[in-house]
């Protein structure tokens, strides 16, 4: 009895090791291509090619992290006018919010000419010196664009003064509004 048992486990392993098998080749013969001809991920886990899941995933996790740097500068710019702006923390709640959305509006020019410096070559360089309050907030957004993006700081000195240029722009706009 003890050797049939283990005859019956032998034989109930190598079929499950053959079938095992034959399913690691199966998923070759799948379909691979919509109709379209564009390649498809049938599993989470392949990662045989750079796949169009792959490419679209990444694109919504670079959108999803500039939209999350856009609403932090955005905080930091507000919570800098309340701090340096007189009579700013007297405003109403519509114009705090007010605020806020042209502040994510200037935020997101500044990380989009972040990002654009990081890819272009040389920008042209505008020479305007700001204000002390708006010197002060510039330097905040730059310290927050530097620790965002740390490759900014292996650029070349000219598209650094560009970028400069552009975010004492921003600066001064944020604090005139």
């Amino acid at each position: 009895m003890g050797i049939a048992f283990g005859i019956l486990v032998l034989v109930l392993l190598i079929l499950a090791l053959w079938n095992r098998r034959k399913s690691d080749k199966a998923w070759i013969k799948e379909e691979r291509y919509d109709e379209s001809g564009v390649w498809i991920d049938k599993r989470a886990g392949e990662r045989g090619t750079y796949g169009s899941l792959d490419a679209e995933m990444e694109r919504e996790r670079l959108y999803v992290s500039r939209i999350n740097r856009i609403n932090d500068l955005a905080r930091l710019i507000r919570d800098f006018a309340f701090e340096h702006v007189e009579g700013f923390h007297l405003r109403s709640d519509a114009e705090i919010k007010n605020y806020l959305l042209f502040a994510k509006r200037q935020a997101e020019q500044c990380v989009l000419a972040a990002e654009q410096a990081l890819q272009s070559p040389k920008p042209t360089v505008d020479s305007a010196t700001p204000e002390e309050p708006a010197a002060q907030l510039a330097k905040n957004i730059r310290a927050f664009l530097f620790q965002a993006y740390p490759e900014l700081l292996g650029l070349d000195l000219d598209v650094l003064r560009a970028l400069d240029a552009e975010i004492a722009k921003i600066a001064a706009a944020c604090l005139k509004a």
